[in-house]
């Protein structure tokens, strides 16, 4: 679940290749206050580049 305002924040983060915000993309899975900020989940579709980093 994700905290409205959050999202309305996330909108301002671009996906470097498309130029399109995180959250139109539906890749924010997750987004909410902790006690030491802003903790965000994002999705990654398998045939992001970006992906191939974080799953080796």
């Amino acid at each position: 679940m994700a905290d409205p305002h959050l999202l309305m924040v996330l909108k301002d983060v671009l996906d470097p290749a498309l130029g399109i915000n995180i959250v139109d993309l539906g890749l924010v899975e997750r987004a909410r206050w902790t006690a030491d900020g802003i903790e965000v989940e994002i999705a990654l579709p398998p045939q992001c580049p970006a992906s191939m980093p974080l799953l080796e």
